[in-house]
């Protein structure tokens, strides 16, 4: 879990960062529906991959590279309950705002971290839920992490 802070990510939030679970990708399912893809260019080559709800335009995944990739990236504000974030990392800090004020205790990253600090959660589920017209991240107790 991480807050990226690069500008693509802020220009996609609106804001000073995005919250972020990573997951591996072969736990990852979509059940209903599909994403809408949009590509932007990566800082270490080729291009980012960046998943959105075809009917609200909601952004649900992000930082993949546009070839294989062991990872998926979930945005936090797509989940039905994201108060049981806790990020443990700042990425991208060498694009960080001035008044973006980070928690001192999270370790710091000016662009990617090593692939050794990544924690990834074991599943997800993407799903159309009843009574709505857009996909809904399904948070699963799974998720649950401390």
């Amino acid at each position: 879990m991480l807050e990226c802070h690069c500008r693509d990510c802020q220009r996609v939030s609106g804001g000073s960062y995005a919250a972020v679970v990573l997951m591996a990708a072969a736990s990852f399912r979509l059940t209903q529906g599909q994403l809408r893809h949009h590509f932007t260019e990566r800082t270490a080559g080729g291009k980012h991959r960046r998943g959105f709800c075809p009917d609200c335009g909601s952004r649900i995944t992000g930082g993949e590279s546009d070839g294989p990739s062991d990872i998926v990236g979930v945005l936090v504000g797509g989940l039905d309950d994201p108060s049981w974030f806790r990020p443990t990392m700042d990425i991208f800090t060498s694009d960080a705002q001035p008044w973006d004020h980070m928690n001192q205790a999270l370790p710091k990253f000016r662009e990617y971290p090593p692939q050794t600090e990544f924690r990834l959660l074991p599943h997800a589920q993407l799903a159309v839920l009843p009574g709505t017209d857009h996909m809904t991240l399904v948070q699963r107790a799974e998720w649950q992490v401390s």
